[in-house]
Formats: C-alpha cells, structure tokens, sequence
C-alpha cells in the first residue's frame, strides 16, 4: 500500500459515478430488461480507462476503478452470489421525519429506486468466478503498466451483505455470516494476488444503529458490530494486512 513521507496522499471511497450511458445499461439489468452483454463489457472497459484517466488528473494517489462493472457497491453481489429471492425495503430512522427527503431519494429519484434490496432465500455461493477477474483485467490495461499497489478495488463484507440482504434462510445470523465470508473470500484472494489493494466496504458498522432492511428494525450494536468485525477478520484471515483498507460510512 503506498505511503508518503512528503504529502498527505489522496483516496476516495471507491466508487464513483458511472457515465450516464453506462448507468441506465446498469439499470437496465437491475430492472431485467435484455441487455447486449458484449457492448457492456466494452462500455465498461473504456469506462475504467476514462475513470482512471480522470483520478490522474485531478491528482488522486490511490485510485480505483470507480466500480464501472457494478450496478451498485453491494448490489452487484446479486449478480456474483446465488441465494437472493424476494425484493425487500430499506428504512432509516434519520431520515424517518423528513418524507420529502425520502420522497427524492427513494421514490422520485431513478437512482434511488434502482437501489435493490432482496432477501437471501437460499445458499450464498460464488456463481460468476470470472467477474472479478474481468475487473482486474481491465483495471490494470486502463493503469497502463503502473503499480497496482498504488491503487484499490473495493468488495463488500459479509456483514454489509447481511445488513443490506436480510437473512431468510440460514437458522442463524451467525452462520449467514459464515457462509458469506466463505463466499466472498475468493474476491478477496483474487484482488490480492493481482497486487491491488482490497477495499472492505463495511457501511453497516455504523449504519446498522439507525438503518436496517425488511423488518428487522435497529441492532443492538454491542452486539451486532463485534459479530460483523468477526465474520469480516475470518475472510480475511492470512491475507497481508498491509493490502487491506476499511470503508465505512454513516449513509445519512
């Protein structure tokens, strides 16, 4: 991972807006209409070299692929993972007295109504082995022979996972956890092995106090945080720490 000791380096949080052709293509397929596939494998990788072009410029040090491959930074486990069934809601208690906050972001707003919530209905299981790869590949054709450790790929925890997917199959939330970090680890591995830095996307850490999904209402966060730390350090476990970064959020 880079360090300085004569600036204070730049980042962001990895995910960045997408070209707005390349958004409605990536609606298109959260709203199941017929998308030609080939198009946007191409659209996605001139996307990943105008994003990366862009960072340089603005004189980002550590930059990522602004997650153009994915219809959302947790919602594109939908198309990598099996085990989700039925569309659920999302709620959040800062927001709750203000509907016409609400009313912009979730009902008027094309964005926000494509931000896709379902329940985990069955096993969570790697599908796609080769989406992951595809987004080291073109990252590093877009880096143009540099380092890889000067830049990052984000990938969402087990803990984001159960916090934005609620759990409608496994006995317990601890062994939805488990089953997640199994999953996930592969793109973990993958990311690592490439030489980039891997980004854990974990918004539920703070978030899960006043925000939840279905019908679960707000966690006992004594509880919850530790279990989602722990579930997040098990995919992890071996992996150098010094390849790995934490992004959480507060989601107001």
């Amino acid at each position: 991972m880079k360090r300085s000791t004569d600036h204070i380096l730049t980042t962001h949080a990895g995910s960045l807006p997408r070209p707005e052709d390349l958004t409605r293509t990536m609606w298109d397929l959260l709203d199941g209409k017929d998308v030609d596939q080939q198009k946007l494998e191409t659209r996605i990788k001139e996307a990943v070299v105008e994003v990366v072009k862009r960072q340089k410029e603005a004189g980002v040090d550590v930059i990522s692929d602004g997650e153009m491959s994915k219809v959302g930074f947790s919602n594109y486990t939908m198309q990598r993972y099996s085990g989700f069934g039925e569309l659920t809601q999302f709620a959040a208690t800062d927001i709750g007295n203000f509907p016409t906050i609400i009313n912009k972001l979730f009902v008027t707003d094309e964005g926000g109504q494509h931000i896709v919530m379902r329940c985990i209905e069955g096993p969570i299981e790697l599908k796609d082995p080769d989406a992951v790869h595809k987004d080291i590949d073109n990252f590093k054709a877009a880096l143009n022979g540099d380092d890889p450790d000067n830049a990052f790929i984000p990938a969402v925890t087990p803990g984001q996972m159960l916090f934005n997917f609620p759990n409608k199959y496994y006995k317990t939330d601890a062994e939805y956890l488990e089953a997640a970090a199994q999953a996930l680890r592969y793109e973990y591995e993958a990311i690592i092995n490439a030489g980039f830095n891997l980004q854990l996307d974990a918004p539920d850490l703070p978030m899960r106090a006043h925000s939840w999904t279905a019908d679960q209402g707000a966690a006992d966060m004594q509880t919850y945080v530790p279990m989602s730390i722990e579930a997040m350090n098990q995919a992890i476990k071996g992996l150098p720490s010094n390849k790995i970064r934490l992004h959480l959020c507060w989601g107001n």
